[in-house]
């Protein structure tokens, strides 16, 4: 077989052609085992995730900072009241907003502190100011109203309405007759 005009093969036209000699594997003495599985299509026994997790120094390290963290995280919200809870002359006060088509209803729930006898407290009147933040945050509307706390009653609430949906957030501020406020805010929630 010729490739042009003056090359001649080694081999004539009945030789045996090309012959390629192949040792499946002679190769692999030199390589490591886990390169030799991978070629053989052998897969290794699977780890675990806390195994994965806790394997190398580095990984060790970051599993116990997260760990760490999340029991920073769950201590301080455990123990944190939020803006929407307070305690005001024997009275736990809790605020929460929702607006509903083209309206916020704003309550604010009193309820006899656990810390204090029931027996111990008279009937209060508390001045309430609730105070609507629009998107702007500017002030949108103020309301004043007033809540009778009983102790001997499980609970006693103070309710109104603001008829704007830019409402954002209402703050409140509860005063006692004898001069002491607390305030408190809530996110509206949309229903």
């Amino acid at each position: 077989m010729a490739y042009g005009d003056n090359q001649i093969d080694a081999y004539g036209e009945e030789g045996p052609g090309v012959i390629f000699h192949y040792k499946k594997g002679s190769f692999r003495e030199h390589e490591s085992q886990t390169t030799r599985d991978i070629a053989e299509d052998i897969t290794s026994r699977k780890n675990g995730f806390f195994k994965t997790l806790v394997k190398t120094r580095a990984n060790r390290t970051l599993l116990i900072m997260l760990l760490i963290t999340m029991g920073v995280l769950l201590v301080v919200s455990f123990f944190s009241k939020g803006n929407d809870e307070t305690v005001v002359n024997g009275m736990h006060c809790s605020l929460s907003a929702f607006s509903f088509e083209d309206s916020v209803y704003v309550t604010l729930k009193g309820e006899p502190d656990g810390k204090h006898a029931s027996k111990d407290l008279a009937q209060k009147v508390f001045d309430v100011q609730f105070s609507a933040i629009n998107t702007d945050n500017e002030l949108a509307n103020r309301i004043d109203s007033q809540i009778l706390f009983d102790p001997s009653q499980e609970e006693c609430y103070a309710r109104t309405v603001f008829a704007d949906y830019d409402i954002i957030q209402v703050l409140c501020t509860v005063t006692d007759q004898s001069g002491e406020s607390v305030s408190l805010s809530a996110s509206v929630t949309k229903r």
